[in-house]
């Protein structure tokens, strides 16, 4: 497995994860009114966002550390690659990213429609989503496949030559590198002859917060750990915020809004002494339903720790657990319309690359996905989020997940 990680600087005491992304636009435009979902959408949202906790579970059952995916960014690089494949391998994809209830017409509509609403939610906010293809110059792309992902997804294709895998890598990750504003780098580890084509989902969202934090009041705090231990770490502060608080038995929720107040950065902690991967795996779609239909707005002293993550995973052995391992099968995959010709092609490699910075400002959030197809061949109220908790950058209207994590120790 691939997997690397590190944190760099600060965290508060609180942490995020489900982004979402839109387009920079003036500020001055008139506010957006956000149309109601319509019974497809409906269907594909909570589809992805039972991936999207189904996904978290399955990734921090492997990590005692620091998380950041985006369910968002995989399950749009899975639908894309869905579109090249046929019968179960087709289905599986499907069923893992949520949209199993719908046809692979009508999943395509749902999610281009989908994008269309994240990006014009708030006009306030800097968005970014961006997909291509990058195929080998030896095949040649399906035609029908071409014109469906380019009509849905607005993916940009081109074919490259493969024997020359540093030339052909430095262009697909210097694309990934421009469309996450130089926040994900090196995504594609080798190219190689053996490789097919490279399926690549990026998005970038940096948002301000709706009330700012004042730089000159952060300071150095303790965060406590889940082994008992602790760690100095930067906290943001500020007296009489304004957030949201909602709880559960067992869970306290907290919201900080961004912007118009559409996304939101979520963070979600245990009350009776369960770890992260207790309360990730307890969790349900109804569950973060139930807390976001019950915030209620407070203004206290609030402390959250300034953090900047970056995270890589493959999501191979993730995908399988949940539903996928016919696509990785060099025998039995089937991904017939992906290029002309018969070839016995399987998915190598799903790897992600995340980025996220939350200081006094705001959040800036980058993630990256790519499918690599192979053949063979104080006296006042305050509340302190000063102890690991599970986050979530999400979009209010459609409760769209983009990020999601854990935060362990906000000092690696």
């Amino acid at each position: 497995m691939n997997m690397n990680y590190s944190i760099k600087s600060l965290f508060t005491s609180t942490t995020i994860t489900s982004l979402l992304f839109l387009c920079a636009c003036d500020s001055s435009t008139e506010p957006y009114t956000l149309p109601d979902l319509s019974s497809n959408q409906r269907i594909v949202l909570e589809g992805s966002n039972t991936f999207a906790l189904d996904l978290l579970k399955t990734v921090i059952q492997e990590e005692n550390q620091n998380v950041l995916i985006s369910p968002y960014s995989a399950a749009v690089a899975l639908g894309m690659t869905a579109n090249g494949a046929i019968n179960e391998t087709q289905q599986q994809i499907l069923n893992t990213i949520g949209t199993n209830n719908l046809s692979i017409e009508t999943s395509n509509e749902s999610q281009q429609s989908l994008a269309n609403l994240l990006k014009d939610a708030d006009p306030s906010i800097d968005f970014l989503q961006a997909n291509s293809i990058w195929s080998n110059d030896q095949y040649t792309i399906n035609p029908s496949f071409h014109t469906t992902v380019q009509h849905y997804f607005d993916a940009e294709a081109k074919a490259l030559d493969f024997s020359d895998g540093e030339k052909a890598k430095r262009e697909i990750n210097r694309w990934v590198e421009n469309k996450t504003n130089d926040k994900i780098k090196d995504l594609i580890k080798d190219v190689t002859t053996d490789h097919v084509m490279f399926l690549v989902n990026a998005i970038y969202f940096k948002a301000d917060w709706t009330t700012e934090f004042d730089k000159d009041a952060t300071y150095m705090g303790t965060f406590y750990k889940e082994d008992g231990s602790t760690s100095s770490t930067k906290m943001l502060t500020a007296d009489n915020y304004p957030f949201y608080v909602s709880h559960k038995e067992g869970m306290m929720y907290y919201q900080l809004p961004y912007g118009n107040e559409q996304y939101r950065l979520s963070i979600l902690m245990p009350t009776d002494g369960k770890s992260l991967q207790e309360l990730a795996e307890m969790l349900t779609k109804e569950d973060l339903e139930y807390l976001n239909n019950n915030v209620t707005m407070q203004s206290q002293t609030l402390h959250l720790p300034l953090f900047e993550i970056e995270y890589e995973k493959q999501l191979n052995k993730v995908l399988s657990k949940l539903g996928m391992p016919l696509p990785f099968s060099q025998d039995a995959a089937e991904f017939d319309q992906l290029v002309l010709g018969n070839h016995q092609l399987f998915i190598s490699e799903v790897i992600q690359k995340t980025y996220m910075k939350v200081d006094e400002v705001g959040t800036e959030a980058a993630a990256a996905t790519a499918v690599e197809i192979w053949t063979l061949s104080a006296t006042e109220p305050t509340t302190a989020i000063n102890r690991p908790f599970l986050f979530f950058i999400s979009e209010q209207h459609t409760g769209a997940i983009l990020f999601e994590g854990m935060l362990q120790d906000p000092s690696l």
